[in-house]
């Protein structure tokens, strides 16, 4: 877990309020997706994620597993 805040890390450093402000979503979502494994985060947060930094969903989510193996 904690894959999100790892990858806000991998792309500059930004915050998770700087980042939930972009997204459009509220921090405590941010934050709670963050303490889930990633194939429990809703594609909804992925999505809105990958908008942000402007990458693919599925760019987004492969990075996110690799983190989020990584931590095991």
């Amino acid at each position: 877990m904690k894959a999100i805040s790892k990858f806000r890390e991998q792309q500059g450093g930004m915050t998770e309020y700087q980042l939930a402000k972009l997204a459009g979503i509220g921090r405590s979502t941010l934050s709670q997706a963050d303490r889930r494994s990633v194939p429990q985060m809703k594609v909804k947060t992925i999505i809105l994620i990958a908008e942000v930094f402007n990458m693919t969903p599925g760019e987004v989510l492969d990075s996110l597993l690799e983190l989020d193996e990584k931590e095991k």
